[in-house]
């Protein structure tokens, strides 16, 4: 098949890419044409080009689309009411003997009321980590929170070798994160340059509840452990842990047990105000409700009725 140019191609219309481009496809196509319209009867010819018919406009195809959606959702629904007819229309065997069936809601297991975590006070030994053990808590002193960020700046090699150089700073870093100002702890140059560093890391270091708030701060990370906090010394770490939730208890056992597990009998600070608070209770009245303080001592009998021996408590933690 041969096509034939219908004008010839002088330079000007070669210098035009769009209308060279035209002017092969009309001539392709005429070659085309006439090679199709020698196979057809005779009267019949192809439109093309201009003379072709126009394809439908987008409302049109829209709305076409519209009406077969249509039509599929009315069939859809036609079969969903004649299932639903024959599925009436069964006889259920209990209906037909006239027997009823008893309907019964779904029973939902309640949830478990949170179990609350506990605050122990008490002198060095009085059996507070005994205590936590049996009923199956986990042990989170204070101290060990003074440890970890004592470490920051306490040189580890220096730790093993002095020992007592490291409680000693053990005990600067407790008083410092609690904001207390004493003699002993004054506010000098060295309180400023630890404090200054270590509360880049903790902005809460220096204020009444710091060691509170991180305690805390790890119960929430372990929601399914029960913690009993131990180690707090000051009244308002106390009144903190009481409006966090914390149950509080006392520990008491008599000066030589204590002494023969190896604690120290005086008390001071806030172990010693609870103690003569006890004591205090303990002479105004001999019956009525038990306080909040366990003797934990398997050598001597509890002092008070007022008292929760060992296995009292035990009996209401498990």
């Amino acid at each position: 098949m041969a096509a034939k140019p219908v004008r010839p191609m002088d330079r000007s219309v070669m210098g035009n890419d769009a209308m060279v481009q035209r002017m092969l496809c009309q001539t392709t196509n005429m070659a085309i044409k006439a090679e199709l319209e020698k196979g057809l009867p005779p009267g019949a010819k192809i439109v093309m080009g201009e003379g072709a018919e126009a394809p439908a406009s987008p409302d049109t195809m829209l709305a076409e689309a519209h009406a077969k959606l249509d039509a599929l959702a009315a069939r859809k629904a036609k079969k969903a009411a004649e299932v639903a007819a024959e599925m009436s229309a069964a006889v259920d065997p209990l209906t037909a003997a006239g027997g009823e069936i008893e309907q019964t809601a779904p029973v939902l297991a309640s949830p478990a009321a949170p179990v609350p975590h506990l605050l122990f006070t008490g002198r060095s030994r009085a059996g507070k980590t005994f205590l936590a053990e049996q009923m199956g808590a986990t042990v989170l002193s204070v101290q060990s929170f003074v440890a970890d960020i004592a470490r920051v700046l306490f040189p580890k090699s220096l730790e093993a070798r002095h020992p007592d150089g490291f409680r000693f700073f053990c005990a600067r870093i407790r008083e410092y994160g609690c904001g207390r100002i004493s003699t002993k702890y004054p506010l000098d140059v060295v309180r400023l340059l630890v404090c200054s560093r270590l509360c880049e890391q903790w902005p809460d270091f220096g204020t009444p509840e710091c060691w509170v708030k991180n305690s805390l701060e790890l119960m929430k990370t372990e929601a399914s452990t029960r913690y009993a906090l131990e180690g707090i010394e000051t009244l308002e770490e106390y009144k903190a842990c009481e409006a966090a939730g914390l149950k509080p208890y006392h520990v008491m056992a008599s000066n030589l047990t204590i002494s023969n597990r190896g604690g120290a009998i005086e008390a001071t600070g806030l172990t010693q105000a609870l103690d003569n608070d006890v004591i205090k209770q303990m002479s105004q009245r001999k019956d009525g409700p038990k306080l909040n303080c366990v003797w934990c001592d398997q050598n001597y009998p509890p002092p008070s009725k007022l008292m929760l021996s060992t296995e009292e408590f035990l009996a209401k933690q498990l």
